[in-house]
């Protein structure tokens, strides 16, 4: 009898495992794949990592992690969310410290203004993608208890089956082979802003009182500490209204009572930025204007942090992989650049041969945002239409005979042809 007692609890405990692993498969297969392109390399390795940062889409766009590798040698990895609230970002770095200890933490400081622990708007969109792809544990646990309040909602963010198990009409390749993230966490823009209107309020004023985000940002700062991890706090480049500005001008007090650096960019003028150029919108940056916020928070990493010791051999090979993978992707992306100030904003990122042609009318017509994008350009020659035709390697046909442009991009060392571009009314037909 006893026998057969265990032989019943052993069927009943290999029954339970067995149908957790299927749950947890099944729940991975329905639940959309934002989350899980962008971080599960990082959840996979988090070891591998140096540096990590942490904010809301400003620094998602903000921060170009294979950049820091190229330029600096800088392992890193971007763990931003769209839309982080503060207690989102400390429960984030919460669980990746279950895992491993960086080098330096830097925390976006972003929403820091908020009195709630998630925004309410498009909530299950943003807080999934920055929670589903981070591994259930007990401190995964406490974060879902802290930041919601109901049993629903709780339920929701703990397993994904409850919120997608009606989508698998929606099941696609996708789904069934993801595709990671080749950018470390972040994202790029090809969209320029052109002029927008904004008042900075002056540096020196800020909030009276503290938020629930201050004391969250006291939280983040109390764990590091606690752990010996260096920690960065910044402001990416931004344009926002004025009870986010003058939140973000409180953390100065903050950040000298516990001795830690703040680096707010949106008041920093070396950062030499263009608003019209360097912005996709108000509040976001562009390609260029990433280009420089990476180079910024590089050049400060690197004269306070030995980020580079003890690289091995075979890291190196890695990482250079990574990049050369990061680049042929830069390549593809331009065939899916709709707009000439976009295409001309990205082409001054990157070190090509160009030769462009531009109709007289829609060159005097459109200087004014013209001419701060082509004196961008490193490498390109004005041609006439007839010139541009006849480039070797050049394929073309006329559209309708109206162009605005015409753009010929090459390898400056092979001469090989990577993209032409066609455009009219500012956008392209080919």
């Amino acid at each position: 009898m006893k026998h057969c007692r265990i032989k019943n609890t052993v069927r009943t405990v290999c029954f339970l495992l067995v149908f957790a692993f299927v749950l947890g498969k099944t729940c991975r297969l329905f639940e959309k794949k934002d989350s899980v392109e962008m971080y599960s390399e990082f959840w996979e390795n988090p070891k591998e990592y140096d540096v990590w940062f942490f904010g809301t889409s400003h620094m998602r766009y903000g921060v170009q992690p294979m950049d820091l590798w190229n330029d600096y040698h800088i392992r890193s990895y971007n763990l931003a969310a769209p839309s982080s609230y503060l207690p989102q970002v400390y429960w984030t770095l919460r669980n990746a410290l279950d895992y491993a200890a960086p080098k330096v933490v830097v925390v976006d400081c972003y929403h820091v203004e908020g009195n709630t622990k998630t925004w309410a708007d498009d909530r299950i969109e943003k807080v999934h993608t920055g929670f589903d792809s981070i591994p259930f544990s007990p401190t995964k646990l406490r974060a879902v208890f802290d930041i919601f309040d109901t049993t629903e909602e709780r339920i929701e963010y703990l397993f994904g089956f409850y919120s997608y198990h009606n989508r698998w009409e929606e099941l696609g390749n996708r789904d069934f082979s993801p595709a990671y993230s080749i950018s470390k966490g972040s994202f790029l823009s090809d969209i320029v802003s052109g002029p927008f209107r904004h008042k900075t309020v002056p540096e020196a004023k800020a909030s009276k009182e503290e938020a629930l985000g201050h004391a969250y940002l006291r939280k983040i700062i109390e764990e590091c500490q606690k752990r010996d991890i260096p920690l960065v706090l910044t402001a990416i480049p931004s344009h926002t209204k004025k009870t986010v500005q003058l939140a973000l001008n409180k953390i100065p007090e903050i950040a000298k009572e516990y001795d830690v650096p703040f680096l707010n960019m949106i008041y920093d003028e070396s950062l030499a930025l263009d608003y019209p150029t360097d912005f996709q919108d108000i509040g976001h940056l562009n390609k260029a204007g990433a280009k420089k916020a990476t180079r910024y928070m590089g050049d400060y990493l690197t004269e306070r942090f030995d980020l580079t010791k003890d690289l091995k051999e075979d890291t190196i090979q890695e990482w250079d992989n990574d990049y050369m993978r990061f680049q042929t992707e830069i390549k593809r992306s331009l065939n899916q650049i709709s707009s000439l100030s976009g295409y001309l904003m990205w082409m001054a990122e990157e070190a090509y041969s160009i030769s462009i042609y531009l109709n007289d009318d829609f060159a005097v017509k459109n200087a004014a945002f013209l001419e701060p994008l082509l004196k961008r350009l490193p490498d390109c020659a004005s041609v006439s239409l007839e010139e541009i035709k006849e480039l070797p390697g050049m394929e073309y046909t006329e559209c309708n005979g109206q162009e605005d442009a015409v753009i010929f991009v090459r390898d400056p060392l092979t001469k090989e042809a990577i993209d032409t571009a066609v455009f009219q009314d500012d956008a392209r037909q080919r």
